[in-house]
């Protein structure tokens, strides 16, 4: 369901993956790109949880848009897997009257992953 309110993370043409290699990281420039608040430089990262609350049903035809980005909680933490921080953004989806139809809450953890 999030995939409808993110925007894409590359162009045509671009590379998203630098390697075949199985569990490759994402390339450093894309993996930054539609991070609107200071943060951090990490290597990885995870989603968490994705929480939506509607305040208006939406039907075919609507024309759907995000309308910003807050950061709304980041929690600094040492994990198993590196050093990051637990975040958690909201954005709110508007209808082409500017109407409130939701608000979406995407949970992320981003890391410095351990060397293995």
């Amino acid at each position: 369901m999030a995939s409808w309110t993110s925007s894409a993370i590359w162009n045509p043409g671009e590379t998203v993956w630098d390697s075949a290699e199985r569990n490759a990281p994402a390339n450093r420039r894309m993996a930054q790109q539609g991070r609107p608040y200071p943060a951090p430089s990490t290597n990885a990262g995870f989603a968490t949880d994705v929480e939506y609350e509607y305040f208006k049903p939406f039907r075919v035809g609507d024309r759907l848009t995000v309308r910003g980005r807050k950061l709304i909680q980041c929690l600094p933490k040492e994990t198993s897997v590196g050093r990051g921080a637990f975040m958690i953004t909201e954005t709110e989806v508007v209808n082409q009257d500017g109407e409130l139809i939701a608000k979406a809450r995407l949970g992320n953890y981003s890391y410095v992953a351990r060397k293995k």
